[in-house]
């Protein structure tokens, strides 16, 4: 049993040549880029090999370089290939199924994200006890052993979990305020 009727392969066999002619026209582009920006870099520097080594000269041109990539990589001709490329490749990649197996991928990691992450608020940290605040907040008090500390309030990243400034014993951020 064939896995492409004739419809599908001439339609696979399209998309995987406008892929590869728009992956080989971003490519030289690229190094058209490339070039341009290194022989200028060269050229406004007065780098020579006599000199090509030096801190002063390899300075220079990592600025002029990277201030002649930036501008010329903007450009809507790089841009449009570069989009072209990633629309090909997008066609391409419904052929082999690769936004399944993505899609799969992110679920399984996801559900053992879920399994680990008990152990993960609890192992090796800085022993607590969870207060509850109003909505889906809450307050983590570490007990301590000195009686007469002031009290630290230590506010996490948003974007981070809470375990981020006790991670292991040795190292741990809320150990150290203890001492």
């Amino acid at each position: 049993m064939s896995i492409f009727n004739h419809n599908t392969f001439q339609k696979f066999s399209s998309s995987y040549i406008d892929y590869v002619l728009n992956q080989n026209q971003l490519f030289v582009q690229y190094n058209a880029i490339l070039a341009d920006s290194i022989s200028k870099t060269l050229l406004e520097n007065n780098i020579t090999l006599t000199n090509f080594l030096s801190n002063d000269a390899q300075s220079k041109m990592r600025k002029t370089f990277d201030q002649e990539f930036r501008e010329k990589i903007k450009k809507d001709g790089f841009v449009n290939s570069l989009s072209k490329t990633m629309d090909s490749w997008f066609t391409l990649s419904e052929y082999f199924g690769i936004g399944r197996w993505y899609k799969k991928s992110v679920d399984q990691f996801s559900i053992l994200n879920k399994m680990l992450e008990p152990l993960r608020d609890n192992l090796n940290r800085t022993d607590s006890e969870s207060i509850k605040m109003d909505g889906q907040y809450h307050l983590l008090h570490y007990n301590s052993k000195k009686v007469k500390q002031d009290p630290i309030l230590i506010v996490y990243s948003l974007i981070n979990r809470h375990y981020i400034l006790d991670l292991l014993p040795k190292i741990s951020v809320v150990k150290t305020f203890y001492r």
